[in-house]
């Protein structure tokens, strides 16, 4: 019922076929066995089951009220002789007591004996067990927090259970074990609906409810519906108990939901709520916080150099010291992600030297964090950069890095953003058919976890990659599909982009090439410029321009100027061509090195 395909270990059957099933060979044979033990012996060993696969004589004697030696003597008898359990080796417990700690031989001979226990006798034994381990943990329960909630959830008793569910989920979630994490707070929120109304109940409901939103973004996705559920519930509860520290946590993990989902009004409210929560506490660690959520907010709502202004203030506030204190309130370090978006907003301001030193700030302070998360994102923006500066062989060797840590460590949101933006490095080297499977995969991904932030980008990528590999009649739908995305979340930080790749598109089809790889200067122009399309495609450069230059994004205004540029020379325009260039390519300062800049620059001195 256990085979291997292509590699891999798969289930035949269901779990209840194999639980049915399978032991029934064996299972003859390990009654056999029990039975010739002793009573004591058989008492003892059942009492093992109830901890684990694995226990210690301390335990089973304190839960058995026995003489620890004479438990440690059984069990070597009972290994000696019978072969149900293998010594692992000694230890000492937190309170120094020595204890033999073993392990069954098989896990179906744990299976079996727990089995026998009749459920009162099971509920007395593992409530017993779990005293026991406090015994003999004492402060240093949350080491064996998990354990301490299966007993306890065993033993019905609920609150404790939710208690230490509470304790595992944290504890696996700062391990970055996203996906324990989530499975450990939904016991816990189980356990916590069973349990008798009591004053920490609302608190434990709320740390619970933190970590399962959290877990859930960082595994799944940042827009998945449960998680926003979960996160919303978490800040209800904590304005209902006054806890502001909690209600920072919480409003931050909303924020981040509504920021992914791209609902991008509720996000300003958000991170205008958690600025003003920083300045009334006069806490830099909050204040970063709170500059970080408005100025990446106001960024993708177009307003780029008051959120620029924002990240400069937040990343001013950030102290390397203080990874801990801020793990404890964001689950992530603050600092990597303010860097990241301060690359997007100072590319789009037009300072690209700016960006790429800002990315390598990002990259050091996400291998000196050793946050997975952090990493994530900071790949995610060496790509974004890359790309943004059309060095398609960079921005490809970045996705690789990208995507291998994100599967390493089960990192679901950044994943699919490389691979949106590292299909157009693919499609520019050839290879067509991948980059096209990639991009649509990611965007439907998108569009099923409602991860609307970018949608319109990412849509415009793809545009322009079915644009030069000749099929612009696609390209021209899904810019119509971006528009739309773009009007309805107010995503507006790649509106410019959009129009500018609508235009390239109309002159494309209008040159009447739908197939084959289209160059981006080449004879196509020509041919396309003399049709009436070239009006149409004319009003879209100018829209790009207008828009870039009402949100000061240099960088795309200096893209739809090019192509506006090479429009009019076509048509005999060439003063007005200069004219259009040449103050947009003045302005800059810096990154003349860039495809870009040198693009322009090639163009103004043809038209000299």
């Amino acid at each position: 019922m256990i085979t291997q395909e292509n590699g891999r270990w798969i289930l035949g059957g269901s779990l209840a076929q194999i639980e049915r099933e399978l032991p029934e060979s064996v299972r003859g044979m390990i009654e056999r066995k029990v039975s010739q033990l002793g009573e004591e012996d058989c008492r003892l060993l059942i009492a093992a089951s109830v901890q684990g696969s694995e226990f210690d004589s301390a335990v089973v004697a304190e839960a058995l009220k026995m003489d620890p030696a004479e438990v440690e003597e059984r069990l070597e008898s009972l290994e000696r002789i019978h072969a149900f359990i293998k010594l692992v080796g000694e230890k000492d417990l937190p309170d120094h007591t020595l204890t033999l700690h073993y392990r069954f031989v098989h896990v179906l001979y744990q299976n079996v004996l727990y089995s026998r226990l009749r459920p009162t006798r099971r509920i007395a034994l593992s409530g017993a067990m779990a005293q026991a381990l406090l015994t003999h943990y004492g402060d240093k329960s949350t080491t064996v927090a998990s354990m301490l909630a299966h007993l306890f959830s065993i033993a019905r008793d609920f609150g404790q259970a939710a208690h230490y569910y509470m304790i595992a989920s944290r504890a696996a979630a700062d391990v970055f074990a996203y996906e324990e994490a989530s499975t450990l707070a939904r016991r816990g929120l189980e356990m916590l609906k069973m349990s008798p109304e009591v004053p920490e109940r609302a608190q434990q409901e709320m740390a619970l409810q933190l970590t399962l939103g959290t877990s859930l973004s960082f595994s799944r996705g940042h827009s998945l519906a449960e998680a926003g559920r979960s996160m919303s519930r978490a800040r209800e509860l904590c304005q209902q108990m006054g806890d502001p520290p909690q209600l920072f946590t919480s409003s931050f993990a909303l924020w981040s939901y509504y920021i992914v989902g791209a609902k991008l009004g509720d996000a300003r409210q958000m991170a205008e709520q958690l600025l003003r929560m920083g300045e009334q506490a006069n806490d830099p660690v909050l204040l970063l916080g709170g500059d970080y959520t408005l100025g990446t907010t106001l960024q993708f709502l177009g307003e780029l150099p008051l959120g620029h202004e924002h990240l400069e203030r937040a990343i001013a506030y950030y102290d390397p010291k203080k990874s801990r204190v801020y793990r404890s309130i964001y689950t992530v370090d603050p600092g990597v992600f303010c860097l990241c978006e301060m690359v997007r907003t100072l590319w789009l301001l037009g300072y690209p030297d700016q960006a790429g030193r800002r990315l390598e700030e990002a990259l050091e302070l996400g291998r000196v964090t050793d946050d997975p998360q952090g990493m994530a994102f900071a790949l995610v923006k060496a790509v974004y950069f890359h790309s943004c500066r059309r060095d398609a062989r960079a921005a490809e060797e970045w996705a690789i890095k990208c995507l291998d840590h994100c599967h390493e460590h089960g990192i679901m949101q950044d994943r699919l953003w490389v691979r949106s933006l590292s299909g157009w490095a693919l499609a520019t080297q050839g290879k067509v058919k991948e980059a096209m499977a990639q991009m649509r995969e990611s965007i439907d991904s998108y569009r099923a976890l409602h991860s609307d932030l970018s949608l319109s980008h990412y849509m415009t990528i793809l545009a322009d990659v079915l644009g030069f590999t000749g099929h612009p009649e696609e390209g021209l739908a899904v810019i119509s599909e971006a528009l739309e995305v773009a009007d309805r979340t107010e995503d507006r930080h790649c509106e410019a982009e959009t129009l500018r790749v609508k235009g390239e598109l109309l002159m494309i089809r209008s040159a009447g090439i739908n197939s084959g790889m289209v160059t981006e200067a080449g004879d196509w122009l020509a041919v396309a410029a003399q049709t009436p399309v070239c009006l149409e495609a004319e009003v879209s450069f100018r829209q790009a321009i207008e828009i870039a230059q009402r949100q000061g994004a240099k960088s795309w205004e200096l893209r739809a100027a090019i192509c506006l540029s090479r429009l009019l020379r076509q048509v005999g325009k060439r003063d007005e061509a200069r004219e259009s260039l040449a103050p947009i390519y003045h302005w800059f300062t810096e990154g003349f090195e860039t495809a870009d800049l040198r693009e322009a620059r090639n163009l103004l001195n043809e038209l000299s």
